[in-house]
């Protein structure tokens, strides 16, 4: 009965002296490592950093935020078009509003890449997130801030019986960060979902009404589109997600973007 554990003793001892003995596995977990360090150093097309996660991106630490502000979330991507990537900082006073005790308002810092380690603020713009006891029962509404096809997304979702969640699209033009888009969700769980998405350079909306009943496991569904202009368009700065009330034509219906 003693002789099996030291069998099994012996035996791991030349396995383990095997594998210590072979290199084989080495050379290419090396030259893994070293092509990834040499593509990312040696990169030096604008167009490439486009394309680059924010881990990857060499200057991302070099960007210092004011110290009276915490940082809720970040994204980057080419917002103005030059083949560069911008950094996008959702930020928020470390202090509350000592009259109100409410949330801090939260705004939004835009960088521009000016030199390979040299980062300059391009834009401060104090609207488009919700501060974060905005979101009723359902605690701080937002959710995401990203860039995509070189428009500024923001998304939030919030509310208690009656949810919604929110999707904007703002894109820098004419000088201005201007709304082009907007998704718009509400509704209860196993009552209705009401969705309404907004293209405003199009002036077209794609609206989808649901019903479920979580009792009978029924569901109905209806989607159309009507032709809503919105003119000027809406802008960033001051721009409270929400708050604007738009009707649906035909319909005894109220949207909230």
């Amino acid at each position: 009965m003693r002789s099996y554990p030291l069998f099994i003793s012996l035996g791991l001892v030349l396995t383990i002296m095997a594998c210590q003995a072979s290199p084989a596995n080495e050379p290419e977990e090396a030259a893994e490592e070293t092509t990834t360090q040499t593509s990312v150093a040696s990169t030096t097309s604008p167009r490439d950093s486009v394309s680059r996660t924010p881990e990857q991106t060499p200057s991302d630490n070099l960007i210092n935020l004011p110290a009276n502000l915490t940082m809720v979330a970040k994204a980057q991507g080419d917002l103005n078009q030059d083949g560069l990537n911008e950094q996008v900082f959702v930020v928020e006073p470390q202090t509350m509003d000592q009259e109100t005790d409410a949330a801090p308002p939260r705004r939004v810092l835009v960088y521009h890449q000016v030199a390979e380690d040299a980062w300059l603020l391009w834009q401060d713009i104090p609207g488009g997130v919700l501060s974060s006891d905005a979101g009723g029962m359902l605690g701080d509404p937002f959710q995401e801030v990203k860039v995509e096809r070189g428009a500024l997304v923001i998304d939030h979702f919030g509310g208690s019986r009656i949810r919604w969640h929110y999707t904007h699209r703002f894109r820098w033009q004419n000088e201005q960060w201007q709304l082009i888009g907007a998704t718009i969700v509400y509704g209860a769980p196993c009552d209705y979902w009401h969705s309404c998405d907004y293209n405003l350079p199009t002036d077209k909306v794609v609206a989808k009404w649901e019903t479920e009943n979580c009792d009978t496991e029924k569901t109905t569904e209806e989607s159309f589109t009507f032709r809503h202009r919105i003119q000027p368009f809406p802008t960033m700065p001051h721009f409270l997600p929400g708050d604007i009330a738009e009707s649906v034509p035909e319909r005894d219906e109220t949207v909230y973007f």
